[in-house]
């Protein structure tokens, strides 16, 4: 049993959980621990990739079993917490001729609340939560101006009430900003800057988290702008554009 949660609106949860052999998706729950005299009825979904056949998260990398070990290391706390997740390289899993949807169990074993932000897909959606508008996009599909991703997150940003939501909060995966020598000059960060960082700024986005690059790092944006950065314990800044 792989147990986690994630928010579906502002005041309900979404409980998912993967088991070998089919079973009835009925959730049994109450007030008092060990007291459930309340039950939801679901959904159940299967999906197949490659030769598995299911019931930058796990690393799976066409390796689907790591898919059930990082189910079941995380389940203690992603079954207590929400927990909000975007895709990642490693969560691809395209081979061409062979297997050509991406994201199969990605968007199966993780699904999020993206219908109820008016999203079209699971890569992309958006939230509220404690005062703040969560967007979390996705760095590995369409990002372009004429894509549905964009369209969506133009549409998103337009409805925000700061008076509800004071704080927006982006996370993408593949940093638009990035000092360190791995993944330089990637199309993922490169063009969907190019594409996104206008609406963000223009939206005047708070703060905005990425990962992919292995090492940590913080930027402010404007002309005086300082990178900070941590890289192998050492600890050093440098002006933005400066080539020291």
């Amino acid at each position: 049993m792989q147990v986690h949660i994630s928010l579906v609106g502002e005041d309900k949860i979404r409980v998912s959980w993967i088991t070998k052999s089919e079973s009835a998706a009925t959730l049994k729950y109450g007030t008092s621990p060990g007291d459930y005299p309340f039950s939801a009825n679901g959904d159940m979904t299967s999906y197949r990739y490659m030769l598995y056949k299911s019931g930058d998260l796990s690393y799976a990398d066409f390796v689907q079993p790591l898919w059930d070990s990082f189910g079941r290391l995380v389940e203690p706390l992603a079954s207590q917490r929400p927990w909000m997740v975007t895709q990642g390289n490693h969560e691809i899993e395209r081979i061409p001729l062979f297997h050509n949807t991406p994201f199969t169990s990605y968007n199966s074993r993780w699904r999020m609340p993206f219908e109820e932000s008016g999203s079209t897909s699971n890569l992309y959606y958006s939230f509220n939560t404690a005062g703040v508008h969560v967007v979390m996009l996705g760095s590995y599909t369409d990002f372009e101006p004429n894509s549905e991703q964009y369209k969506w997150l133009e549409q998103d940003l337009k409805k925000i009430d700061r008076k509800i939501t004071p704080w927006i909060v982006v996370v993408i995966h593949a940093p638009w900003y990035n000092s360190n020598t791995a993944h330089q000059g990637e199309n993922e960060s490169v063009e969907m800057k190019k594409a996104m960082e206008e609406l963000l700024y223009e939206a005047r986005v708070d703060i905005v988290f990425a990962g992919h690059v292995h090492a940590y790092e913080r930027f402010v944006y404007g002309a005086k702008a300082r990178n900070i950065s941590i890289q192998g314990g050492k600890l050093w800044t440098r002006p933005t554009g400066s080539d020291e």
